[in-house]
Order: structure tokens, then C-alpha cells, then sequence
């Protein structure tokens, strides 16, 4: 399959506020050499705790920040180097739906200003303004006669549907989706998800899908990404994923969702508090049950101990290997 999106290597870093002018400046890591990809008509779910480095890495592919190394490439172009009439194609090929559908919407505009805005920014000439403008409301489910109403006049789930139509007007490439049912009513949820597989499987978009809630991630993604501390530690097709946890974070998360049935519940991870200096190269060192001082070094890269299953920890792979 073509590839859509290119993450290499990439990491950010922002500084901290110094206690005086004389302080040395200390740096927050948020995203340390991440690299995935996304092919065409796929859905990349990237899971993990607040503060692993999610949303950051989102605002790196949308170019709202720059990485301090590494390449976004989309479309083979890299997207920080980009400029002028380059850089504006690239960012119609990547559109967002932001957790909030009620204060990502303009109170003050109607649905049709809404959804005609970018289409506007970008030239697009009346007729196939209009045309596209319908087009998106059947796509998205919303009736032809909301078109004159206000974002406080819809629902919740129905505010999601206009930013997925206001998303998907430029017809890009990739959307990111940063945990767009989360606001949302239980009942609603589904309904969304729903929604955007159809859409995908119609309009042959890719999506990454960034979200706590873990049985959303694998109903809706090919493949997952977890996220540690900044980092990538396992990246594997969804299934296999949640059928065989490698790494002891994806493990710790897994064993975190609820089940109605205890008896089928996986073994309960335990969680110790090693020294935390003992292994700077291992995210996870100062939580993990497996942890040795010995081995747990060299943790930087993934090692591909299946096909298609990556994982980013010595213990392991060496585990898998003697299976």
C-alpha cells in the first residue's frame, strides 16, 4: 500500500520556566525519537496516559509545531521545510477533529459558514461550494435544513458530525482524530465511531486516532501505537495486539480496562517502584515488574520480534524468542 504519512525519528522538546535568570534551562521531552507510519484507506490508533506525548505528536504532523529533529513527511514531502503554496497544499492533505466539538465550532457562525470556511480560505470556486456542502451533510448524517442553525442548537454527537463534515471539506489525506468521543455521551459514542469507518471506507481517508479508551482504539484502528513517557514502546496490528501484549506498559493497560467477567481478566499486573537513575535509557523502568539492572539497557529502538509486532524492550523479545 501507498504510504500516506512518514514520521522519522522525530523528537520535541520545550523549555521550562528557570526559577531565576541564573538557573540553568531545563528541557521537557514530549515526543523522543518517534517514528511510524500511515498508508493509505488505514487507521493508526495511538494509545497511553496523559502526558505520554500524543497530542503533541498530532500538532507536529499538523505543522503547529515544529519537531527539533527528525522528519513528517506526507506525501514524500516534508511538511517543516514546506513553504508558501507547498506548505498550504501539505496542510489541506491534513485535517483535525478536536475533542470538544462544542468549543472547536465558532458560536456565531450557522452550520453553512462552518463547513464553507475552509472551503473558502481556499479558493474554492461557489458552485462546488455547494455542491460539496450537501454532499457532506448526507455523508455525515445531518439534514439539509440545519444549515441556517447555530452549533448551541445541536447536541453534542450532532456537533462532532459538523466537525467531521468541516474536516473532511478540503477532501485531505489523513485526518487526526485527538479523542473525539470522549465528550460524548455513551449512547452517542458508537454512533461516531460508526460514522467514521463508513467514512473511511468511502472516501479511502486515513485516520490516526488518538484516545484513552482502548476498546474504541482496537474497534476502529488497523494498527496500534502505545506511547510511553515521549516514547513509542510496542506498535502492532490491533488484534494482535490486544490478543498478545509484549511490553509490560501495554500490559499494565490492558489489565486496567474493566471486565464484566473477572475469570477472564489477564493475570493482575503488579506495579513496584524500582530506582528510577538504574535504566535512563528504559521509560519504564521504575514502574515495570520485569525490570533488571543488568538488562534493561539499550532500550532505544523497536525490535520487530513478530511480523508487523514491534516492541521496545529487551526482556521481552528475549522472552518471545525462547517461546
Amino acid at each position: 500500500m501507498k504510504k500516506i504519512l512518514e514520521i522519522k525519528n522525530v523528537s520535541k522538546k520545550f523549555a521550562l520556566r528557570k526559577d531565576n535568570f541564573f538557573s540553568r534551562q531545563n528541557y521537557f521531552t514530549a515526543v523522543d525519537n518517534v517514528s511510524l507510519s500511515l498508508e493509505e484507506n488505514q487507521t493508526l490508533g495511538i494509545v497511553g496516559e496523559s502526558g505520554s506525548g500524543k497530542t503533541t505528536l498530532a500538532k507536529l504532523i499538523l505543522d503547529i509545531e515544529k519537531p527539533d529533529s527528525g522528519e513528517i513527511l506526507i506525501a514524500g514531502k516534508n511538511i517543516s521545510l514546506a513553504k508558501g503554496k507547498e506548505l498550504k497544499e501539505l496542510r489541506r492533505q491534513t485535517q483535525v477533529i478536536f475533542q470538544d466539538p462544542y468549543s472547536s465550532l465558532n458560536p456565531r457562525m450557522n452550520v453553512e459558514n462552518i463547513i464553507l470556511e475552509p472551503l473558502q480560505i481556499n479558493n474554492i470556486a461557489a458552485p462546488e461550494q455547494n455542491k460539496i456542502l450537501h454532499s457532506l451533510l448526507n455523508s455525515v448524517g445531518l439534514p439539509q435544513n440545519c444549515l441556517k442553525k447555530y452549533p448551541h442548537e445541536f447536541s453534542g454527537g450532532q456537533r462532532q458530525r459538523i466537525a467531521i463534515a468541516r474536516a473532511l471539506a478540503l477532501k485531505p489525506k489523513v485526518i487526526i482524530a485527538d479523542e473525539p468521543i470522549s465528550s460524548l455521551d455513551i449512547s452517542i459514542q458508537a454512533q461516531i465511531l460508526n460514522l467514521l469507518k463508513e467514512i473511511k471506507d468511502e472516501l479511502r481517508v486515513s485516520y490516526i486516532f488518538i484516545s484513552h479508551d482502548l476498546s474504541a482504539v482496537c474497534h476502529i484502528s488497523d494498527k496500534i501505537a502505545v506511547m510511553n513517557k515521549a516514547s513509542v514502546v510496542e506498535l502492532a496490528g490491533a488484534e494482535e495486539l490486544f490478543k498478545n501484549p509484549l511490553h509490560p506498559y501495554t500490559q499494565l493497560l490492558l489489565n486496567s480496562v474493566p471486565d464484566a467477567d473477572p475469570e477472564n481478566k489477564n493475570e493482575e499486573i503488579k506495579i513496584i517502584q524500582n530506582d528510577s537513575n538504574a535504566s535512563p535509557t528504559c521509560a519504564f523502568a521504575e514502574r515495570c515488574p520485569l525490570y533488571d539492572e543488568a538488562l534493561c539497557v539499550n532500550e532505544n529502538t523497536l525490535m520487530e520480534v513478530e511480523k508487523n509486532h514491534f516492541v521496545k524492550c529487551i526482556l521481552s523479545s528475549r522472552e518471545k524468542a525462547l517461546s
